[in-house]
């Protein structure tokens, strides 16, 4: 009997069967996802807590620096919703970026074991990354209750907008991790910017205290 032999070649692949790959190896990419929440998580007292955690004690830092000290203006926004709202996106922004740009290099050894589209590995870090943004959002929708504020229709853009955020994420993460395994320069450059695309962003001020010579 004759065996089917699959020869996997470095060819230009159309986007409908790239994404009909997806589809089949979907199994793949919820396992990964179980077992990252799982390491992540794993021997810590307050488990899943630091889900929440981690993102409260980040905007009560920011808080406490531009709200308190500095005293930024928030375009009469109150200063802990606003730096709430900043931070919900910029947590899952950098969360998806810092942790793709590792994925492929942590997945060496399975990657050069089985065969599997490769971009389930980036992909897997951002749903992880929507389970944290879903809790942010959630401590978002808590705060604009606690202070009153008033909710219009236009909280609807809401959807294209974490939408588009997500996609773009999702497509730097992508873009980086596939540079971090040619140029491991990028494991050292990926944290740093992060870390300066968050005070140079208009995450804890507003940009009427920006000189308009920097508002670009």
């Amino acid at each position: 009997m004759q065996k089917e032999i699959e020869i996997i070649a470095n060819s230009p692949i159309s986007f409908r069967k790239n994404f009909r790959e997806l589809l089949e190896y979907r199994g793949l990419v919820i396992e990964l996802c179980k077992r990252d929440l799982k390491s992540r998580y794993a021997q810590t007292f307050l488990g899943l807590a630091w889900s929440i955690l981690n993102p409260v004690i980040s905007v009560l830092l920011l808080f406490f620096v531009f709200g308190v000290i500095v005293k930024t203006d928030t375009h009469g926004i109150p200063a802990l919703l606003f730096v709430m709202c900043g931070l919900c996106v910029w947590n899952f922004f950098s969360r998806v970026v810092g942790d793709s740009s590792q994925s492929l290099l942590g997945a060496q050894a399975v990657v050069k074991k089985i065969y599997f589209p490769r971009i389930i590995i980036p992909i897997s870090k951002a749903i992880i990354g929507l389970v944290d943004l879903m809790i942010v959002l959630t401590l978002l929708f808590i705060l604009l209750l606690y202070y009153r504020y008033p909710i219009s229709w236009q909280i609807l853009w809401v959807i294209p907008l974490c939408a588009g955020f997500v996609a773009s994420s999702l497509a730097f993460g992508i873009w980086v991790s596939a540079l971090s395994i040619r140029f491991r320069d990028f494991n050292q450059i990926v944290p740093i910017a992060l870390r300066i695309g968050m005070f140079i962003s208009p995450i804890g001020y507003g940009l009427a205290g920006v000189p308009a010579k920097y508002h670009w």
